[in-house]
């Protein structure tokens, strides 16, 4: 039937349904926000009662449930996200938030559950996220951690460096500081892994040139904690460096007190973490052990 053929009411419960729906949309973002869960339950609910067929809605749908099953550590939770996300793909196949959303919480489930099978679904849902916008930033960000966190947990130097690939991608990108600090930060934390899985000084390096990067931008932002974290991060870079050239019988004390430095500068940060502590403590002794033992050469030689 033609639309001239319909009643002036159709068009008036058309636009005021369209106007209810984009409403109750706004309001849902809102109460995700302010993480009111149940709320914005609830106006998902009210929204496919008027249009059933709407993919913003179950894009939404699925941020909630994916939110709740990281608070409440649910399995059925991240399912029903999957459920939702699918959802919004079907109704919209070129929806790339929903692709990503999705993948992001089968990448988060495959961290806790430790399942390649489910890293492997996330990359999928990533790459097509990346294929329908070639310059989605996020995408290749979570992809790159998402890579870097099955690396760690089978050792694979392979996804280590093809994380390193989604990294390098992501900052070609026009980021935010925020996401460039982030982005800088994991990537230095994924070449100090590789570099301990293949030891490997350059890589210890260029692992301490992309921590240098990610302080550099959240100095911008600050952010306190974030920064300690990144200190911490570059100070067992520099143990490890240390460590290594050790064992070539090198003893660069720059290092151990540049590993120092680090480890004090996070705990000036955040007093409040153990393992800052730790590392401190290791370091310390580590150069210890080099300073006395250098001293003891030092000795052998004048007595010699």
């Amino acid at each position: 039937m033609s639309d001239k053929f319909l009643p002036n009411e159709f068009f008036f419960n058309k636009t005021m349904k369209e106007k209810i729906i984009h409403e109750l949309s706004d309001k849902c973002d809102q109460l995700i926000k302010s993480k009111n869960y149940v709320e914005a339950i609830e106006c998902c609910k009210k929204s496919i009662q008027l249009e059933e067929n709407n993919p913003i809605i179950y894009y939404q749908w699925g941020q909630i449930c994916f939110n709740l099953a990281q608070i409440n550590e649910n399995e059925a939770l991240y399912t029903e996200s999957f459920e939702k996300f699918e959802k919004a793909t079907i109704i919209c196949e070129d929806f790339a938030e929903a692709y990503f959303g999705w993948g992001l919480a089968l990448s988060y489930l495959a961290n806790i559950k430790e399942d390649e099978k489910l890293f492997r679904k996330s990359y999928k849902k990533f790459e097509k996220a990346i294929k329908i916008n070639e310059n989605f930033e996020k995408a290749y960000f979570q992809w790159g951690y998402a890579l870097s966190s099955l690396a760690i947990i089978k050792g694979d130097e392979k996804l280590f460096i093809e994380a390193c690939r989604k990294y390098a991608k992501a900052m070609q990108l026009e980021l935010n500081t925020t996401d460039a600090f982030a982005t800088y930060t994991f990537w230095g934390t994924t070449l100090s892994y590789l570099a301990i899985l293949k030891p490997s000084e350059s890589l210890f390096r260029e692992a301490i040139e992309k921590f240098n990067n990610a302080i550099e931008y959240n100095h911008k932002i600050q952010n306190p904690l974030v920064l300690a974290n990144t200190f911490n991060y570059r100070g067992i870079a520099y143990i490890h460096l240390a460590n290594l050239k050790k064992e070539e019988f090198i003893f660069d004390q720059t290092l151990y007190r540049n590993a120092i430095d680090n480890f004090k500068e996070a705990i000036n940060l955040s007093k409040a973490k153990a393992d800052f502590y730790f590392n401190l403590g290791c370091a310390q002794a580590s150069y210890g052990e080099v300073k006395f033992y250098l001293i003891l050469c030092s000795e052998r030689k004048i007595i010699n």
